[in-house]
Formats: structure tokens, sequence, C-alpha cells
């Protein structure tokens, strides 16, 4: 299976698991900043470094709920399609969309900016939480 069509397998399968008939409304939305992002990937030992640089601005991404991370039981990792990660949510933010995630509430995460500091890229992300106005 070549990448593109296994990154849009990936995307439909992450879309289909919200239910967007049962919350079809964005009803908050904010930006925040990720975590993590000068480490290496534990499972791939990819450079989250390179992976930040390589991801578009506007590119949407998955936010993967780590309920057994050995750090942080409310963990959310932040995933390309292609199932390469950038970093987490920052600790206390991350406990309000661990919840909503795990109710099967639909979170997108959207990267918006990727500043560099002295050779160093963060990853600035808006997310829009969806529910019922």
């Amino acid at each position: 299976m070549s990448n593109a069509k296994a990154i849009k397998e990936n995307k439909k399968m992450w879309k289909d698991y919200f239910d967007f008939e049962k919350y079809p409304d964005i009803i908050k939305e904010f930006n925040i900043k990720a975590t993590g992002v000068s480490f290496e990937n534990e499972d791939s030992g990819t450079d989250r470094q390179l992976v930040i640089k390589d991801t578009s601005l506007g590119e949407h991404l998955m936010l993967i709920p780590e309920g057994d991370n050995p750090y942080d039981g409310n963990a959310v990792r932040i995933v390309r399609f292609d199932g390469m990660a950038l970093g987490y949510l920052p600790k206390g933010p991350n406990k309000q969309i661990f919840d909503k995630l795990d109710k099967q509430i639909f979170v997108d995460a959207e990267l918006i900016d990727k500043p560099n500091f002295d050779g160093t890229y963060g990853a600035v992300l808006k997310l829009s939480i969806y529910g019922k106005k």
C-alpha cells in the first residue's frame, strides 16, 4: 500500500471514529502550544523536530489519548496522519481533551504556527472541540 493511500485510510478511520451526528457543532476553539517537541519518538526513534519541520501549516493532526502513559495518565499525543508524533498536549489542559476524546467527542487539531527559537521548532495548534450548541 502506498504511503498516500495509508494516510488517507488512517484519516478516514479516525474521522469515522467520532459521532458527528451526536456532536455536530464547534463549541470551543483555542490555541495551545505542544510540549515535548525536542525529544525523539520512543516508538520509532524519529526526531520530533524533523517531524515538525516537515509538517505544513494548516495540516490537521490526530490527538491520541494515552491512558497508559507512565508519566501522565491523561497524556494526549499529537500525531500526523502518517503516524509520526510532534509531541504532547501540555499537562493541565490535556485532562479536558483526554476526557472529551474518551467520550468520543471530536477534537480537531490544526498546526497554525511552528516558531523557531535558536534552531528549535515549537508547535502551536488550534483545537476545535465539537459538541451540541
